[in-house]
């Protein structure tokens, strides 16, 4: 079992008595708990569970509340048993969230941060960073690296709109301020100013992403038409793409590469999501094959550098 407990509280000169709206309250805690349940899901899929309790020392001169997330690894178990990967904890996910803070600056900036960074502008593309790290390239040229975890979180809907909820207060009067708080200090404060910043897009908006990454793949079937994709996998999954470059296209043309099976690609992979509504589309494009390994080649390949 892995636990975390973090504090959060609304300011502002309607809650200066200690006291809080039950139609304000009641939606915002539960709002949190979705949070944490979404962000968990989101990282952890089924492997692990939480459940968040509200403890009871509110506290006066603002609204404070106390959580404790609780997640339950049973299934995690079962994967470590297996060798298969390991949960993000619940501290991590408070911590990824902005709901703590990172006691050795691991994790870089957070969910909040990013979110607050970001303010609306649209993602270009995302690259590979160092390690468990992504670059995120705004519409604007800025850039930004965050760890992987917290680009799935700002990238996932439901996350987004439960955050989103419980920043809802802030547009009641007398409420102008969401604080998380650890051992008396504040370590995230957003105004009522910045509350639109943390909105959801509308529905009918559509965000671009990019990245690019250097893989090795497995052909799994060529395409020798234009109109098709070719299928491979990268040990883990079925990956299909589309070859867009045009010396290998014109090598496989002429007949100057024949494929057998077990051959394997090294190439430099796009893929680009793309989201309408709350629908989310992947396509693979393969802009470069930096080399054709045959079935018994050995592989000896410097990814930073050229052939």
């Amino acid at each position: 079992m892995s636990e975390a407990r973090i504090q959060i509280a609304y300011d502002g000169d309607a809650l200066k008595d200690g006291e809080m709206d039950v139609r304000q309250l009641a939606p915002a805690l539960l709002a949190i708990g979705d949070l944490l349940e979404s962000a968990n899901k989101a990282l952890n899929d089924d492997s692990a569970t939480v459940s968040v309790r509200v403890r009871s020392d509110f506290k006066q001169g603002s609204f404070e509340i106390d959580f404790v997330v609780v997640q339950s690894l049973a299934e995690q178990v079962k994967l470590w048993l297996t060798g298969g990967l390991v949960a993000v904890s619940a501290v991590e996910i408070s911590t990824l969230l902005g709901f703590l803070e990172s006691a050795s600056n691991v994790i870089g900036i957070n969910l909040i941060q990013l979110i607050r960074w970001l303010r609306g502008r649209r993602v270009d593309r995302v690259e590979q960073g160092n390690g468990n790290t992504v670059i995120i390239v705004a519409n604007d040229g800025a850039t930004v690296e965050v760890q992987k975890n917290v680009w799935i979180l700002s990238q996932d809907r439901t996350v987004r709109t439960n955050l989103e909820a419980a920043l809802r207060p802030l547009e009641d009067p007398g409420i102008d301020v969401f604080e998380v708080r650890h051992n008396g200090r504040t370590i995230e404060r957003i105004q009522k100013d910045e509350y639109d910043t943390f909105r959801v897009p509308e529905d009918d908006e559509e965000q671009l992403v990019r990245l690019k990454q250097t893989m090795i793949l497995e052909l799994v079937s060529p395409v020798f038409r234009e109109d098709r994709k070719w299928e491979f996998t990268d040990g883990d999954a079925k990956i299909t793409a589309t070859i867009d470059d045009p010396l290998f296209l014109a090598d496989v043309e002429e007949g100057r590469t024949a494929f057998a099976k077990g051959d394997r690609l090294i190439v430099d992979l796009e893929k680009t999501q793309s989201r309408k509504g709350a629908k989310l589309v992947t396509e693979n494009r393969i802009v470069r094959v930096r080399k054709h390994l045959r079935k018994d080649e050995q592989l000896q390949f410097d990814f930073n550098g050229e052939e």
